[in-house]
Order: C-alpha cells, then sequence, then structure tokens
C-alpha cells in the first residue's frame, strides 16, 4: 500500500521533479562556467603581476632604450588584462608605468648632461682666461683672442645639442646658471651679449694684436729673403719698433706653429721656412703675380680706349660682359701692331659687332 502510495506521488510530481532537476543542472553548470571564468581572470592578473615585476626589475639597466622597450612591455602586457582589471590592477599598472618614465627621464637627463657638462667646462676655463685680466702681454695677446674665439665657439655647441631625441624636457639655460653659479653672468644666455661683453675686453688688446702679427710677418720675411740664417743672428737683428724680448717670443710661436724650422749644423743652430710655410708664400706670390697681370691688362686696355677716342674711331668695349674689345679703323690697327700691341681680326665680325668686320684686342 506505501508503495502503491510512493508511486501515485512521483507520478503526480514527476514534471515538476524533471524541471527541478534541469534548474539545479543548469545552476551547476553556470556556476562551474562562473567559477572557472574567475580562475582564469585570476591566473591572467597573477601572470600580469609576476611579468610586470620582471619588467621593474630590468630597470636598474642604464640603457635608456632598454628602459623604453620596458615601458612598451608594460603597456603590451596591461592591454591584455585591461578588460578584467579591477581598481587594484590600474593603481599598480600607473605607478609601475610612472616608475619607468621617470627612470627614463632621469638617464636621458644624464647623458645630456655629460654631453653639455664637457662643453660648459671648456667654455668655463675660455671665459675666465678672458674675463679675469690675466693674458694683458704682448706674450699672451695670441692666447686672448684665441681663448675669445674658443669661448663663443663652445657656448654655440652647447646651445647646439640636439634636443629631439630625449622625451624628457631639458632646460639648457638653467642648466648653465646652476653650473656657474656665482660665476653666472646674464650675458651668457645670449650670443650677442657674450659677443659683446668679450670683444670689450679683447679689443682693449687690439693694437699689440697687430703689432705681435706684424712681427709674425717680418721675422718670415727676412728668412724668407735670406734662405737660411742662424738662429743667434736672427734674434739679435734689430727689428725698428721691437724689443729682443718680443722678438724671441714671436720666433718660438713661429716654430711651434711649424712656420719656421732649425736645422744644427757645426753647432749652431739655423732657421729657415718650413716646407708649409714656403708653399704659401710661393702660392701667395703666384696670386700676386696674377693681380699685377690682371692689373696690367686693365691699364693696357684703359689705355687703347683712350687713343680710340681720341682718335675718334668706333669701338665696340665688352669686356665688363667677359667679351672683347673691337674696333673698326684698319690705320689704328697697324699703328697698334707696329708698338707692341697684340691685335687679331674678325673678318666676319662676332655678335657683339652685329657681324661687321672688326679688329680686337687679343687677351
Amino acid at each position: 500500500m506505501e508503495v502503491v502510495l510512493i508511486a501515485g506521488f512521483i507520478a503526480q510530481h514527476l514534471h515538476g521533479f524533471i524541471v527541478f532537476l534541469i534548474v539545479l543542472g543548469v545552476f551547476l553548470i553556470i556556476h562551474g562556467i562562473a567559477h572557472a571564468g574567475d580562475a582564469e581572470a585570476r591566473q591572467r592578473k597573477m601572470d600580469y603581476l609576476e611579468t610586470s615585476d620582471k619588467i621593474i626589475s630590468a630597470t636598474d639597466s642604464h640603457s635608456i632604450k632598454t628602459v623604453k622597450n620596458s615601458i612598451e612591455r608594460l603597456d603590451c602586457e596591461y592591454s591584455k588584462i585591461q578588460d578584467i582589471a579591477g581598481e587594484s590592477s590600474n593603481y599598480l599598472y600607473t605607478e609601475d608605468r610612472k616608475f619607468l618614465v621617470e627612470h627614463l627621464h632621469d638617464l636621458e637627463q644624464e647623458k645630456w648632461e655629460k654631453k653639455a657638462d664637457k662643453y660648459l667646462q671648456e667654455f668655463s676655463d675660455s671665459y675666465y682666461t678672458i674675463v679675469s685680466g690675466e693674458f694683458e702681454s704682448f706674450k699672451d695677446v695670441d692666447a686672448l683672442f684665441a681663448a675669445k674665439k674658443r669661448c663663443i665657439a663652445l657656448w654655440q655647441k652647447y646651445y647646439a645639442i640636439d634636443l629631439s631625441e630625449y622625451e624628457t624636457t631639458i632646460y639648457p639655460k638653467r642648466h648653465l646658471r646652476e653650473w656657474m653659479c656665482d660665476d653666472y653672468d646674464p650675458c651668457m644666455e645670449s650670443h650677442d651679449a657674450l659677443e659683446k661683453k668679450l670683444s670689450g675686453i679683447v679689443e682693449t688688446m687690439r693694437p699689440e694684436y697687430k703689432r705681435k702679427n706684424a712681427l709674425y710677418s717680418i721675422i718670415v720675411n727676412r728668412v724668407a729673403a735670406l734662405g737660411s740664417i742662424a738662429r743667434a743672428d736672427l734674434l739679435k737683428t734689430d727689428f725698428d719698433g721691437y724689443i729682443a724680448e718680443e722678438v724671441k717670443c714671436c720666433y718660438k710661436a713661429l716654430i711651434k706653429d711649424n712656420r719656421l724650422v732649425e736645422v744644427k749644423l757645426g753647432g749652431k743652430y739655423f732657421v729657415s721656412l718650413s716646407d708649409k710655410e714656403a708653399a704659401k708664400k710661393q702660392n701667395r706670390s703666384a696670386k700676386e703675380e696674377q693681380k699685377m697681370i690682371a692689373g696690367s691688362d686693365r691699364l693696357v686696355h684703359d689705355a687703347i680706349i683712350k687713343h680710340l677716342m681720341d682718335e675718334g674711331v668706333e669701338y665696340v668695349d665688352m669686356t665688363h660682359k667677359g667679351g672683347g674689345l673691337y674696333f673698326f679703323s684698319q690705320g689704328v690697327a697697324d699703328e697698334l701692331k707696329a708698338k707692341g700691341y697684340n691685335i687679331g681680326y674678325a673678318e666676319k665680325g662676332s655678335r657683339s659687332t652685329s657681324g661687321r668686320p672688326a679688329w680686337y684686342l687679343r687677351q
């Protein structure tokens, strides 16, 4: 009887029981999927944290390239969990990235400063040389002018350092002020102001600078004229307006610059021009000779023009455009030939004479 009652109960509630089992099964499946999803998300986050720790550890490197790569890797790894990243993960990523960027900027600043400080050290040395007033004698005047030239060049190199390769913002003017400390001068921030200040100091020595350069030429010309001269005789030579100490000073500089050379013969030193200086003088002489020839050609040209005008002879002068001097008189041509001038004849004329036959002065 009890069995019949139980069977009847089950038959009566079978439909509901089946629905219950289905709902329970679906619930368990969904719960299992959700649990598996949570486990996967947790694993992805754990993987990210492990990778980010390795990336941060690599920032001990002093390579800018390595740190830049680390930032790119961190961004890439975070993008993989961005869809599941909570507030905590986002905070860690933001702090890690900030640390890497700051480290990158520190490395870039150090790299720039290493290059910049090299220029500033030399710049400050040259600047002190000029403003200190140490070099105000005939002996040191070359060093003073060289220091000014070097100082300006170093200033330009400092400000010409390419900043485009750095992500961080570089402040050259501020760094210059900090480097120079109490010796900083506002003129150092402007090329024109720096040039004006240094020129004002250096120009006071311009007369001595000119005297010294003149003495260089006098000594070189004396040696060139003689071919060779005993060093003792050269140093004892009376160069008008110069004392022996100045002659000795310039002589040493000429030897140092390889403009003059010494050769010891029989216990005495003889001085002559160096090959380099001899070649320079030869080239200079050739150029001066060319100028003289050009000048002579001009005198001849002007003399013939005057003669043609005096004789009332028609002429065409195209020498100012690289052409020739043409005239239309056989009598004048014969006269000039008899005097030794090199006169030619253009039977068919030229473009300058519109095809008319003409005589011309050969170059």
